[in-house]
């Protein structure tokens, strides 16, 4: 960001977020993500003993599509938690950690689900984790964005995703 200053110059905002923090924690949690998949294996069992193929797109695009996802979430987890512009006391310091703690469960909750999905296929538990996670994205995503507003629409447009995965759960919990 830049701002003005009284004789017309440009100069650079000191109190912006950290980039380089912001994208180490984008890295950390897409290897986090990589390695609950790593770890549970892959979904090809689940889908064809249950027959998702129709359901659910290609393995490849879901992996693609989850990795943009979790490293966009450590960015912005980064970028909130890094932020130089909170006072010792104010708003956006109890929306930094308010948010942080609920971005922190959803996390954990995220990485619980792909081995409840498609290891377990319990798919009731995956409907009820998805509209805890949904509801935690909501939380995190409104208290975010008191302290950025990009920050605030990644985990919001998250928690959209979180919306239909919940949609999904709850078609495959009665198809089955």
């Amino acid at each position: 960001m830049f701002c003005r200053r009284r004789g017309g110059r440009l100069r650079w905002r000191r109190d912006t977020f950290n980039l380089q923090a912001s994208l180490i924690c984008g890295g950390v949690l897409l290897l986090g993500g990589g390695m609950v998949k790593f770890i549970c294996g892959g979904p090809w069992g689940t889908r064809g003993a249950l027959q998702l193929g129709e359901a659910l797109p290609s393995v490849a695009w879901m992996t693609v599509f989850w990795s943009v996802w979790y490293f966009c979430l450590g960015c912005v987890f980064g970028a909130v938690m890094f932020n130089e512009r909170c006072g010792v006391v104010s708003v956006r310091t109890v929306a930094k950690y308010r948010g942080t703690a609920y971005f922190a469960c959803m996390i954990v909750l995220s990485f619980l689900w792909y081995p409840l999905f498609f290891l377990a296929a319990r798919f009731a538990l995956c409907a009820l984790l998805s509209a805890v996670l949904t509801f935690l994205a909501i939380a995190a995503g409104l208290d975010y964005a008191k302290v950025y507003r990009l920050a605030g629409v990644v985990v919001l447009m998250y928690a959209a995703v979180l919306l239909v995965a919940t949609i999904c759960s709850i078609r495959l919990l009665f198809r089955t």
